[in-house]
């Protein structure tokens, strides 16, 4: 565990920067749905609020919730990417559309906290609700980059915002800004290995584009290194793959082995998957022929929280995944 010290600078900064990506009115009601202990819901909804004037509804919790959204009619929310999967699936469920089952006035959302599949945001797109993709962490308060009135771009989450700087170094998202943490708690040592003149090193892979919006594309500390010596990112790979409408979630494996495979959780178990893989395959050939998938194993449930396989913002916990279903993927190699 860690302890992040923020400033009172730190978080104001951030809050004023990320209100003129909103640019909320006055009449706006957001509700809020995630942990004001969360740092996320700290800035992007409290403090946000306690700057513009607007309305500002605390849901009574996840079980509650879809009460709360009928009743209050919520002009913004902010959540992580499985809040707005669990409201499209209530569509599906009932037959109603999304208008119904969010009181009929959002203007936009935005998801933070996990990567957003394409087709979440093209379902709540379609629906006339704008999903803005954002990214940051604990240790800058914690917006980097977000979407808005700076315009989208389909797989980026962003560009920076107007007091954060980013650069790209050997590959890792580096930032500063007045948004950057102190340091932390009592650890100099982790504080100065973070630091590198001043740039906070995110962990994170990623790029900037030359209309300046930044991409994400996977963890530092995940990349694979295949039996050829080719250095791929799973989570840049996973992120196209979820883009067919039938993937749910998938995991790619393929360190130190001569190809790559995944485990694969689908949308329904009434999906057609004998061509799954060239259908898979097919969101991946703007990829070297190295990355592609050459076997997969379809799992009969999802990864769960419970069991340790995800995060409490659904992010995928890979060692354990890879401890859980060893055989699965070992039989991929036989």
């Amino acid at each position: 565990s860690k302890g992040v010290e923020l400033t009172y600078g730190n978080l104001y900064s951030n809050a004023v920067a990320a209100l003129e990506r909103y640019d909320f009115k006055q009449d706006e009601l957001v509700l809020n749905l995630l942990p004001l202990s969360h740092v996320f819901a700290r800035t992007c909804d409290l403090y946000v609020w306690c700057l513009n004037g607007h309305h500002m509804v605390c849901s009574r919790g996840k079980e509650s919730f879809s009460e709360d959204i009928k009743h209050w009619r919520p002009t913004h929310i902010n959540a992580v990417p499985v809040v707005f999967q669990n409201l499209l699936s209530t569509v599906t469920d009932k037959c109603s559309s999304l208008s119904d089952v969010t009181g009929g006035r959002l203007r936009h959302v935005n998801a933070g906290g996990a990567p957003v599949p394409e087709p979440l945001r093209s379902a709540f797109q379609s629906n006339g609700i704008p999903m803005y993709q954002g990214y940051g962490l604990s240790e800058t308060s914690p917006v980097i980059a977000l979407e808005g009135t700076s315009g989208t771009c389909p797989e980026s989450v962003g560009r920076p915002l107007n007091s954060v700087e980013v650069r790209i170094k050997n590959g890792e998202i580096q930032t500063r800004g007045p948004s950057v943490m102190k340091g932390y708690l009592d650890d100099p040592e982790r504080t100065a290995a973070v630091f590198d003149g001043g740039w906070l090193k995110t962990g994170d892979l990623g790029r900037i584009d030359e209309d300046g919006f930044l991409y994400v594309d996977g963890r530092l500390d995940e990349m694979m290194v295949t039996a050829a010596g080719h250095n791929i990112s799973p989570a840049l790979l996973e992120s196209q793959i979820c883009q067919e409408p039938d993937v749910a979630r998938v995991v790619v494996f393929g360190h130190g082995k001569p190809y790559l495979v995944g485990l694969i959780v689908l949308n329904s178990k009434c999906v057609e998957s004998h061509d799954l893989l060239n259908r898979i395959n097919n969101h991946l050939l703007a990829f070297p022929k190295y990355c592609r998938i050459r076997e997969i194993v379809v799992l009969d449930r999802d990864l769960s929280i419970e069991d340790g396989e995800l995060t409490s913002k659904q992010s995928l916990v890979r060692n354990v995944i890879a401890q859980s279903y060893a055989s699965e993927i070992e039989s991929m190699y036989i």
